[in-house]
């Protein structure tokens, strides 16, 4: 029967390249160097040719059970050592793991297989699941009393589990460039990726999908490299330009527009873990100072297009490459400087660096060898402390040239393994040196002060087969929409075989080639017909046999992130502020600010519900690849949030000032035109021009809002308020200027329920304005205080319809009465109660609470501090549902 077995499996693999069907077959599958000794074996059984006596018992009896119950665990070919043990060669089974070696040649029942079989040791049974029949246990016995004899050749004694497996790993070899095929490519190969990839689809049976037309192009190139959607004149100048070469000068001139770094600094923001506060850190000021100096550093570097391993180097050591600032590349420290404080335990501190270098520029997991050695890949505790030791030897001096930076500490620190990964239980002495496995010379020690410098050239070694990888399989799945690699951190054996490793290899090699330019890699997936397919599915059979599209038969359609989904939002009303660089900016909240998303304030310790929402990558640990979900909150935003009906109500209030699109037909055609950048399709037309006249007959004019909340321009000496603006922010209970106190334009004009602070005396005085629900006879009841023993105190005011002064009082360092004599009022004037500034704002906080009689036909009576609250939300006019509703659509959600 052993004959059988070893008969089928060589005719399994002949046939068909693969065993199939049992279990023990699959432990071979993986690799022809590990099974070809038993199909040697097994032809030489059909041919009926003799073998050695006590080989002949281990093919026959033994080994036929290793790769039914074993190589699944402990086998180079599978990838797993579990306890480090690998059986599938002569050298791992004598080598032995974890636990030492399996077998005791001199007292055989007392080996280690033998206890393990028989399942002696309820802690260690194996097969786990089930144990062997008795006879089969037999025969293990007699091969080890034969003296374990063992034809099969491959491994190395001296080698542990790990690093026999690394040394086939994909990922751990240098990537080479693809060798084009001799066949005939198709007409659409433009590139070798292309040729790889249509080779790829000829051997699977797919046929690959044609091209996109050009108005999808320019759209899908504009929103992918610059995150905003074509202008009206970049696609007026593609739609003119007929020349052969239109397409590759249109994303020479996208690449060169200063948006590009906007887009791509947000995509290496979350790599980089980047926010603008560190977390929890007790008392001390939750603020980085100056963190938004990386973000601007990172957009100009992506603009230059810096090359990579310089980019790299500036983030990891620019004290060592610009000390002086001389150029501005102390701020890319940020990338080590930014991340979470954990309660400033500086053992985490470093372990943070640690990964966010490890997984963010190389793919690997060095964290996990933190207590431990590493589970899958060859990295021990003693490559994790020493990488421990270059950033213990590194301190942050703050300011100037740069609060970012760090430098070499000025007295060595020695680096120890941390037994278990307890600070406080030393092992051994470590030196400061580069991961063992990936250095040309395991035993060469940093010697350039802390070492940063040294680990950066290492990392971006030509030598090093993970950087370019891990860069590469970053930036197309930003383009492509997918990665090339499943696990887009984490390249180690644990780690899924890439979809076209071809492709990945011939990219990193080619990056490498071009100097590390990651506008030229940007640029060449670009212009590949494999970018340039459509994703509309119009093949049935190609989406049968590939429904995920892993081999890229097709394009595939993306799904913008928040912050391009913002800024396309922004970009369709005409709102968006294109200027670059500058301090982060508070924009979910309040009456928004119209600066591009790259530029919103993170907070690490607050991440905003909204964010969360949509999926914003958190800001507390380096995140290699968002998570795409639906979920109703993200529905509700895009119909509820008043952000979204603000931009709809700005649209449609710029169309009505311009005085264009006259009629419905102009309108709704300009409307399509701002948002999707199309004109809409007969289909389209009619069914908006049906939506605005449905709305139109049960709209109703919305009444004005109890209370409104603003300030403005008032005269003590006339009594007249000139000017009325809402706030444009309500945040924590505080209606106020559009960032945190005090506002760049308001300084500290603020109101809350109880009272608030006035601004300067120059169109800055603060106005509760309630509109006159009745007509009646009105009377103001209350009482005004000044909260502080110092400054010069305010002045209290109440104005009705703007002109007409009916009260005025000053309070300084104490408290005033607020009654006014009874006056007429119609129904929907204005009463403002108005606190002024008498010139100097300092101290000018204060309360005022007054109730509001109006008796008329009816008597109503309003509470100042009761009716306090946000802004409502208001009906939206016809224009302006049709408005959100186009805002809302997967159009816009979407990337063809």
């Amino acid at each position: 029967m052993a004959w059988m077995k070893n008969s089928m499996l060589m005719r399994n693999v002949i046939d068909n390249g693969r065993p199939a069907n049992n279990r023990w077959q699959c432990g071979l599958s993986a690799s022809w160097n590990v099974c070809i000794a038993c199909v040697c074996l097994a032809l030489t059984c059909c041919l009926g040719q003799s073998i050695r006596g006590d080989d002949t018992f281990f093919e026959n009896k033994i080994r036929p059970v290793l790769i039914e119950h074993c190589y699944e665990c402990h086998s180079l070919a599978e990838g797993e050592a579990s306890g480090e043990l690998l059986l599938d060669s002569a050298a791992g089974f004598r080598r032995g793991g974890s636990r030492g070696s399996p077998l005791n040649l001199d007292k055989p029942d007392e080996s280690l297989l033998m206890r393990v079989l028989t399942h002696a040791d309820d802690n260690l049974k194996m097969p786990p699941e089930e144990k062997l029949p008795e006879q089969v246990i037999e025969d293990f016995r007699v091969w080890l009393q034969q003296g374990a004899p063992d034809p099969r050749q491959g491994g190395s004694p001296s080698k542990s589990s790990k690093e026999l497996i690394a040394e086939s790993h994909w990922a751990y070899q240098s990537p080479q460039p693809y060798a084009m095929p001799t066949c005939d490519t198709s007409d659409r190969v433009s590139d070798r990726i292309d040729a790889a990839i249509e080779s790829t689809l000829k051997e699977k049976g797919l046929r690959a999908s044609g091209a996109a037309d050009r108005f999808t192009l320019i759209r899908r190139l504009s929103l992918d490299l610059l995150g905003v959607p074509p202008t009206a004149e970049l696609l007026n100048q593609f739609a003119d330009d007929t020349a052969p070469d239109a397409y590759r000068r249109m994303v020479d001139k996208i690449l060169a527009s200063p948006q590009f770094g906007a887009k791509w600094a947000r995509h290496w923001m979350d790599v980089s873990r980047y926010a603008d506060t560190k977390g929890y850190v007790f008392q001390e000021d939750r603020n980085y100072a100056a963190a938004y100096r990386y973000r601007d550093w990172l957009i100009r570097s992506m603009n230059e297009d810096m090359p990579y391993d310089d980019f790299v180097r500036y983030q990891l050591a620019a004290d060592h490459l610009d000390p002086q600032n001389v150029n501005g590349h102390l701020d890319a420290m940020g990338f080590l400087t930014l991340g979470r404080r954990f309660l400033n335990n500086i053992h985490d501190i470093i372990d943070d660096r640690i990964d966010v270098v490890g997984r963010g520029l190389m793919g690997l997991t060095v964290s996990c060898a933190r207590c431990h050695d590493h589970k899958y890949d060859p990295v021990s505790m003693g490559d994790y402390y020493s990488l421990y030791g270059i950033f213990l030897n590194s301190e942050e001096p703050g300011g100037e040239p740069s609060p970012l930076r760090l430098v070499d500490s000025s007295q060595e620190k020695q680096a120890f393994i941390f037994l278990r990964g307890a600070a406080h239980n030393h092992g051994d002495k470590v030196d400061r040196r580069f991961v063992r496995f990936l250095s040309a010379d395991p035993a060469a020690k940093f010697t350039k002060g802390s070492g940063r410098l040294d680990l950066a050239d290492e990392i971006v070694s030509p030598r090093n087969p993970l950087t370019a990888r891990v860069l590469v399989n970053r930036v197309w799945m930003r383009l492509i929409g997918k990665p090339l690699i499943d696990s887009p951190s984490d390249l180690g054996v644990r780690a899924p075989d890439p979809n076209l490793q071809v492709v990945l290899d011939e990219l990193s090699t080619g990056l490498i080639e071009k100097q590390w330019s990651v506008k030229q890699l940007v640029r060449r997936i670009v212009l590949s017909a494999t970018y340039q397919q459509t994703s509309l599915n119009r093949n049935p059979e190609s989406d049968q046999k590939d429904p995920e599209n892993r081999l890229l038969w097709r394009m595939n359609r993306k799904r913008l992130e928040f912050e391009g989904l913002r800024d396309h939002i922004l970009a369709s009303t005409g709102e968006i502020d294109l200027r670059v660089g500058g301090p982060s900016i508070t924009i979910h909240e309040g009456r928004y600010t119209t600066r591009r998303s790259v530029y919103a304030f993170i907070d690490r310790q607050n991440f905003p519900g909204v964010f969360r929402a949509f999926d914003v990558a958190s800001p507390d640990t380096h995140n290699p690849q968002r998570s795409l979900t639906t979920v109703p909150q993200q529905g509700l935003f895009l119909l509820n949030s008043d952000w979204i009906a603000n931009q709809a109500t700005r649209m449609v209030n710029q169309v009505e000032l311009s005085g264009q699109w006259r009629d419905e037909q102009q309108w709704v055609n300009g409307v399509f035109q701002s948002i999707y950048s199309r004109p809409p399709s007969e289909d389209e037309r009619q069914l908006a021009i049906d939506f605005l006249r449905e709305a139109r007959a049960a709209y109703s004019v919305p009444k004005l809002p109890a209370w409104q909340y603003g300030y403005g321009h008032y005269l003590p000496e006339t009594g007249v308020l000139s000017s009325f603006t809402e706030f444009p922010t309500f945040a924590d209970g505080l209606y106020r200027g559009r960032n945190a106190l005090p506002d760049a334009q308001l300084g500290w004009a603020s109101l809350n329920a109880e009272g608030g602070h006035t601004g300067n005396p120059d169109g800055y005085s603060v106005i509760r304005r309630c509109n006159a629900p009745t007509s009646g006879r009105l009377q103001i009841i209350g009482q005004g205080e000044h909260l502080s023993d110092q400054g010069d105190g305010v002045l209290l005011a109440v104005v009705v319809n703007g002109k007409d002064r009916i009260a005025q009082w000053g309070v300084r360092n104490g408290k005033v009465e607020t009654k006014t004599e009874p006056i007429d009022i119609p129904a929907n004037a204005s009463i403002d109660l108005v606190a002024h500034c008498k010139g100097n704002t300092s101290h000018d906080s204060f309360k005022w609470k007054a109730v509001l009689r109006i008796t008329g036909t009816s008597r109503e009576t309003l509470a100042s501090n009761k009716a306090f609250g946000p802004p409502p939300l208001r009906d939206l006019k016809p224009e302006e549902q049709l408005v959100q509703a186009l805002l809302a659509s997967n159009e816009v959600a979407f990337v063809d």
